[in-house]
């Protein structure tokens, strides 16, 4: 078993072996912003932070989705353990998956696919617990992966096609092994993935096993100007809100990607059974709670 003291020392050594794997395939580590003009807004219900910055109003970054794509374009594979800001529901505490903020483990390819991106995460994870599990007395653990559509997931749960699967039907999905769910429907999720061409989009969710929760979220990128432009008008979205990006978009600057993004304290959470994710960091920020 792992004592409180040892979480931390375990994420340490996440921390490592993560940097070491990404940069053993040549990726470039970049660092991310905190603040910006432009950030992720599918953020299942989460208000976005933001300040005041010299007269006018910035974001506090959600995620990294917008930089990442840019970053990639230029040096082809990157990563980053990026910090971010999401203003759960309180209600969201309930579920010990969700912290107001956290850090993820950005990645992002050009002229990549999806597939191979869930490739390189199943070669991630798969490294990532066995090298931890060789340092400490971890439970054992089943590393396969399990892959449905979006559909069959609608069809053996009953979901509302279209519907994002509530966090607390995620745990049901869950199986002994990680659980693959892809291609949900157009207009379900972010603008910035790609569409296929026949209503489904060609992204990807991952679930931990055991009721642990999701552990990534991901797909190919949708980067031409006038599907981008369409994609946030059909969302409902504002175009001003976007004003950064779409004239990066426009420039021709953003090539083809794929990318996920992996939740630092989550991936804790998971490797070391913890009860809930508050105890994976040592300054925990639990939606509605004011905190040191």
């Amino acid at each position: 078993m792992i004592t409180r003291r040892e979480v931390i020392t375990v994420q340490n050594y996440i921390l490592d072996t993560t940097r070491r794997f990404f940069r053993d395939r040549d990726f470039l580590e970049i660092q991310s912003p905190i603040i910006s003009t432009v950030t992720d807004p599918g953020l299942r219900g989460a208000e976005i932070a933001s300040i005041d910055y010299y007269g006018s109003k910035m974001k506090i970054t959600s995620s990294m989705i917008f930089h990442k794509q840019l970053a990639a374009s230029v040096y082809g594979k990157v990563f980053s353990i990026s910090p971010n800001i999401r203003l759960e529901n309180e209600k969201k505490r309930k579920t010990k998956e969700h912290l107001a903020e956290f850090r993820q483990i950005e990645v992002e390819i050009a002229f990549s696919k999806y597939r191979d991106v869930m490739k390189l995460a199943e070669e991630f994870l798969t490294d990532i617990i066995e090298e931890i599990s060789e340092k400490f007395p971890l439970r054992d653990f089943n590393i396969k992966f399990k892959e449905y559509s979006y559909k069959e997931i609608v069809s053996k749960y009953g979901i509302k096609y279209g519907e994002e699967i509530p966090c607390d039907m995620e745990k049901t999905i869950s199986e002994d092994c990680f659980v693959w769910i892809t291609e949900y429907p157009y207009g379900s999720r972010g603008f910035y993935d790609k569409n296929n061409g026949n209503g489904l989009l060609r992204d990807f969710d991952l679930i931990y096993p055991n009721g642990f929760g999701e552990a990534s979220s991901g797909g190919e990128r949708e980067y031409e100007y006038e599907k981008v432009k369409k994609k946030i008008l059909d969302l409902g979205l504002n175009l001003h809100d976007f004003k950064d990006y779409l004239d990066i978009l426009e420039s021709g600057k953003i090539k083809p990607t794929a990318g996920l993004g992996i939740g630092l304290e989550r991936l804790t959470r998971y490797i070391c059974g913890l009860e809930s994710i508050e105890e994976a960091t040592l300054f925990p920020k639990v939606p509605g709670i004011l905190s040191f």
